[in-house]
């Protein structure tokens, strides 16, 4: 009797532990089946977004969009150690650039008629008279540089469509400089 109770006690305590187990494998389970969701949804996302892009560009190539310049992203270039800031900071590098409103227009009729998603348009006119604070210089905290300050543009019309998307951002070299930044006077 003493053995059975005793091999009673292990094998209780095995299913308690394999039931835990189970419990936390249910966990991580649905945590991947999450993850994988999000990361389908970002690929499909970016998939529409390409071929959303694509067929505007085709319509500009027939003459019928000639405003649309393309993505704010691909309209200028910065060095790679700052890729992840500007990613971060900027949402807006998937909009699109167009000198005005009409071409705004055009371009989220067509996307509308062709049901391709959504699309926002940074129009050149309407942010024109944010070319002198594009253009000023500022003086920041420890000297830390304007991210717009470090990108390329592919043409200098371009400059004011970065800075209404990015501002005055900073970019800090360390998180220790950055809280230092962010609580500063």
């Amino acid at each position: 009797v003493g053995k059975q109770e005793s091999r009673f006690a292990e094998a209780k305590d095995e299913l308690a532990t394999a039931e835990q187990q189970e419990i936390t494998l249910n966990t991580q389970r649905q945590t991947l089946r999450n993850t994988l969701a999000e990361c389908k949804d970002a690929v499909s996302s970016s998939s529409n977004q390409g071929h959303m892009i694509t067929n505007l560009l085709k319509e500009k190539k027939k003459g019928r969009l000639n405003g649309l310049h393309g993505r704010l992203g691909e309209l200028g270039t910065i060095d790679g150690k700052y890729d992840v800031a500007i990613t971060t900071a900027c949402p807006a590098l998937n909009n699109l650039v167009v000198d005005d409103v009409t071409t705004g227009s055009k371009c989220i009729e067509y996307v509308r008629q062709q049901k391709l998603g959504r699309v926002t348009c940074i129009m050149l006119d309407k942010i024109a008279h944010l070319a002198s604070r594009a253009e000023g210089s500022i003086q920041t905290p420890e000297g830390a540089p304007r991210l717009y300050d470090l990108i390329k543009p592919k043409d200098a019309k371009f400059r004011t469509a970065f800075y209404k998307a990015i501002g005055d951002t900073l970019v800090a070299e360390s998180m220790d400089q950055a809280v230092r930044i962010a609580y500063s006077k």
